[in-house]
């Protein structure tokens, strides 16, 4: 090799050494260029910089006519104001969703500092709205309430700034809420929630310059992070669970010390979890003494499943869940319950039943009323009963605008208890009972027919009204149903208090609750309103109770609330598909007595004709309530009465 080989080879290599160290350095310049460090700002998105309806790391309630929210979001950079408004559809000359309705909430994790108090200030200019107001609530590290302020924002098309001041001894956690509603004057002649464009107002509401400041320094100036801690979990504080025996669960005592334990599954649609929460209650129920499971479903569709599962009436199970086919709870882990539950209340002399605590009597819908026509009308087969066929053909009548949810309701149950007699001999005692607790619950927690709003607290008055009815002498009930509904704080979606919050505060210790967790694979959920799809389970976060979780060596186990961080954010996943599954910060110990916990969750099958395929609901409901009326019509039932005999 001569030496100007030697040197040929050297500046080879070392432009090439130039060139991948530049080429490196040039990979790390983005890194740089993008590692600010994270704010209250930009992780709560408190400057509202918000351009979708599922007002981005906001959670949010948009209710318009009892049905999800469709609103149009304008953020304009320039003023940092941000403009919401009903959405138009000026093709078919139509407003979406017409009543804005919404409820956007943010919970904040404090920094870890000395300041004794937040003053909190905004700028809104709201048109044509009804009620508009910030909540504001300090809370200590298990999430109880320490300050609560209410501040109106109405400002009557003027453009206004509000603040608040919220004392922090003890805080750790800090809530913000903006609700607003529309003038809804219109709204009983259009219960679908759609309207011509010019036939109500328009109605908007345009927010910026929200301020936090602690003791005069801005919120920003704190390190985001202060409170929240990477940890380790330690395995030996884990319960290992087997789908293959129930003996773990014998060594749960938040799960055997209750008299009653909701399970919340943290996703629905999960043919896995369904499992966890199914083989959780056989042990209950085998072990425990547990003579009532509440599922979230619709106490008018569970009826005749429950006749079957108690060995009261024969059936075909498959079309007894037919009510159950678009429901993100119908899974096989479903089908293999009721199939065991039908056959050990046969072997034993106390009957375990099996209820929904859900209604959906009212948002102008006719599922509620098809659904109880159907049991109705199998009941009545052979008694033929004058009774019941004068229930069915209120049930039948058309309903015309100006529609009146509440004061239908309301003539229904009046009917209902003047033909007691006669329908307790057709449908038993308990069924009758059944039904007038569950029309009277919805009269009486949701007056404006406006349940959505009211939900949770009509499934609590429903859970508390079926278990005094069904499992007296303080026999253990299971309630089955997604976790913002069985914690013991808010609706994580809407800063409503949940069914688990009125159910501790009635039944105090006697009431626990079990988060049901997962870390990968996948789920069934809504893609939109019309559309099912099979959606991949999003990596855990960090800081996430599933995160946390995921580190432990065990595939399917238990977790006291007491080993895992004291602050964590958590998985959830509804009906729908939303923007991040991840809801904001909160307290485990302060919303649930512990965890179940699969790696891997299977989706809940998705049958083959509903594949690619738009599901009508609407339509379905529509088409099967005229089917219901051609057979009503076909019946010899002589005359029935318009209404009840003075």
């Amino acid at each position: 090799m001569t030496p100007s080989t030697s040197f040929f080879i050297l500046s080879s290599q070392f432009c090439r050494g130039r060139v991948v160290l530049l080429s490196f350095l040039l990979c790390l310049f983005p890194c740089f260029c993008e590692a600010q460090p994270e704010t209250f700002t930009t992780r709560y998105c408190l400057d509202l910089r918000i351009r979708d309806p599922n007002f981005s790391k906001w959670n949010t309630s948009s209710y318009v006519g009892g049905t999800g929210s469709q609103l149009c979001f304008d953020f304009d950079p320039e003023s940092g104001r941000l403009h919401i408004a009903q959405l138009c559809d000026p093709v078919h000359n139509i407003r979406c969703r017409f009543t804005l309705r919404m409820q956007p909430w943010q919970q904040l994790l404090l920094p870890a500092t000395e300041a004794g108090q937040a003053d909190i200030s905004i700028e809104t200019e709201g048109k044509n709205l009804e009620m508009c107001r910030l909540i504001v609530r300090s809370t200590d590290r298990c999430e109880r309430p320490l300050f609560t302020d209410t501040l109106s924002l109405l400002s009557n098309g003027r453009r206004e700034r509000f603040s608040t001041r919220v004392p922090l001894k003890d805080a750790v956690f800090l809530y913000l809420a903006i609700e607003a509603d529309g003038d809804g004057r219109d709204y009983a002649n259009y219960p679908t929630g759609f309207a011509p464009v010019d036939s109500t107002s328009d109605q908007s509401l345009t927010l910026s310059g929200l301020d936090i400041r602690l003791d005069g320094r801005p919120l920003d100036d704190f390190p985001v992070e202060g409170r929240m801690k990477v940890c380790v979990p330690d395995p030996k504080s884990a319960v290992p669970l087997s789908f293959e025996s129930e003996e773990g669960f014998g060594h749960i005592p938040q799960l055997n010390d209750k008299r009653v334990v909701a399970l919340g599954e943290t996703a629905h649609g999960s043919e896995t979890m369904s499992r966890a929460a199914f083989q959780s209650i056989r042990h209950r129920i085998r072990n425990e003494g547990c003579r009532l499971v509440l599922l979230e479903e619709h106490w008018e569709s569970m009826l005749a499943l429950n006749r079957y599962v108690r060995g009261e009436d024969e059936g075909i199970l498959d079309s007894l869940l037919v009510p159950f086919r678009y429901s993100l709870n119908n899974s096989m882990a479903l089908h293999e319950f009721c199939r065991w539950l039908r056959e050990y209340n046969c072997a034993s002399e106390e009957k375990v039943s099996l209820m929904g605590m859900s209604t959906d009597w009212t948002e102008g819908r006719p599922i509620a009323r098809n659904r109880l026509l159907k049991y109705l009308m199998m009941r009545n087969e052979r008694s033929r009963s004058l009774a019941v066929y004068s229930v069915c053909k209120f049930l039948l009548a058309p309903v015309k605008p100006p529609y009146d949810d509440a004061g239908e309701i309301e003539r229904l149950l009046a009917l209902w208890n003047c033909y007691s007699t006669q329908l307790k001999k057709v449908l038993g005692s308990t069924d009758y009972e059944i039904v007038r607790l569950g029309l009277n619950n919805s009269l009486r927690w949701a007056p404006d027919g406006k349940i959505k709003a009211v939900r949770d607290r009509v499934m609590a008055e429903n859970a508390k009204s079926l278990t005094e009815l069904l499992c007296p002498d303080d026999r253990k009930v299971t309630i089955y149903c997604h976790f913002t509904h069985a914690n013991y704080r808010e609706v994580m979606a809407y800063f409503t208090p949940s069914t688990g919050f009125y159910l501790k505060e009635a039944w105090g210790n006697d009431y626990g609750c079990i988060g049901l967790h997962t870390a990968e694979g996948e789920y069934l959920v809504w893609e939109s309103p019309v559309r099912m799809i099979v959606e991949k389970v999003s990596p855990p976060q960090r800081y996430s109770l599933e995160s946390f979780l995921s580190e432990v060596p065990l595939d399917y186990f238990f977790m006291p609330s007491d080993r895992v961080p004291p602050v964590a954010t958590v998985r959830w996943t509804g009906r729908y598909v939303f923007g991040t599954p991840f809801s904001g910060v909160f307290s485990p110990e302060g919303r649930m007595d512990g965890h179940i916990f699969v790696r891997r969750s299977e989706a809940m099958p998705l049958r083959p004709e509903d594949r690619d395929k738009d599901i009508m609901l609407w339509p379905l409901w529509q088409d099967e309530l005229r089917r219901l009326r051609s057979c009503y019509e076909k019946l010899p039932v002589g005359i029935i009465p318009e209404r009840p005999a003075e």
